[in-house]
């Protein structure tokens, strides 16, 4: 028997081909398994890059505004700049960490005097500001290029009041709240502060604005350090230990700076809203 089967070559031959068909039926179907699964993942993949991105997108400003209140600049306007990425850079070098003092020579060497004079050409040029302001406001910025700190950034303090109740004027040629919804307003955020104080003005003018994390920021500086009764003087300017002469280290540059890019959220806000305006004279024509 053993001798008879071994001599048999139609047998061996039938089974050596249904095992190289059995063999060829398992590739062709594991083939095109693979090519499903491929497809899948990549139709799957197309579908989620944008979300993707855009949370990769929403990560960095995140970790750009964190790094702006490390390191006590009111940066956000330049959240999308190269600013942000020279930031993040470094941060990420340093092991998930701010290196602060570095990270401020980079904040102040990135405003050098050709940015400080756009932002002035800006408040010059919306044409929102009291005129007589912007003189002022022109002649504390040459003072701050003379390294006049003291009465340069004095004049900013003062000056940031009434840029808001500028804006604000602005913004009532078009729109006005109610009392009931000023109130509503105030009490959203927690703020102890009358209907006409700069507070609540500048309260109405960010609800106005799209709700995104850069004006969230930005309104808590006001709110927090700006405008704050409590006493955090030691690196921040503040409006009203200034005006009131609680705070005397407000005479260097760093304090300075810090006024001027409040000086720049404000104007960002100016310009929205001069565009608001436009954009509603479009309308009820």
């Amino acid at each position: 028997m053993s001798n008879e089967f071994n001599s048999s070559p139609d047998l061996i031959t039938v089974v050596n081909e249904v095992t190289n068909n059995m063999s060829n039926t398992v590739n062709s179907v594991m083939r095109g398994i693979l090519q499903i699964i491929d497809t899948f993942y990549d139709n799957l993949y197309a579908q989620l890059e944008p979300t993707f991105d855009a949370l990769k997108e929403m990560y960095s400003k995140t970790l750009f505004m964190e790094i702006a209140d490390e390191i006590g600049y009111p940066i956000y306007m330049e959240v999308d700049t190269e600013l942000a990425e020279k930031l993040i850079d470094l941060y990420r070098e340093n092991n998930n960490q701010c290196n602060k003092k570095e990270m401020q020579m980079i904040v102040l060497d990135y405003h050098k005097e050709e940015y400080i004079e756009c932002i002035l050409n800006g408040i010059k040029n919306v044409n929102v500001f009291n005129p007589d302001r912007v003189q002022l406001i022109e002649e504390g910025i040459k003072a701050y290029q003379l390294e006049l700190y003291a009465p340069s950034a004095s004049l900013f303090a003062d000056q940031i009041s009434g840029m808001i109740r500028d804006v604000y004027k602005e913004m009532n040629t078009f729109y006005r709240f109610s009392k009931k919804e000023k109130q509503e307003i105030i009490n959203e955020f927690n703020q102890n502060c009358q209907l006409d104080s700069e507070k609540s003005e500048l309260l109405q003018i960010i609800c106005c604005q799209s709700c995104n994390l850069v004006w969230v920021k930005a309104l808590q500086h006001f709110l927090n350090i700006i405008f704050s009764t409590k006493e955090n003087m030691k690196e921040y300017p503040q409006r009203n230990m200034i005006c009131h002469g609680k705070q005397t280290n407000y005479n260097t540059k760093e304090m300075n700076l810090k006024l001027i890019l409040c000086m720049n959220i404000l104007l960002e806000l100016a310009w929205r809203i001069r565009k608001m305006k436009e954009e509603a004279s479009i309308i009820d024509v």
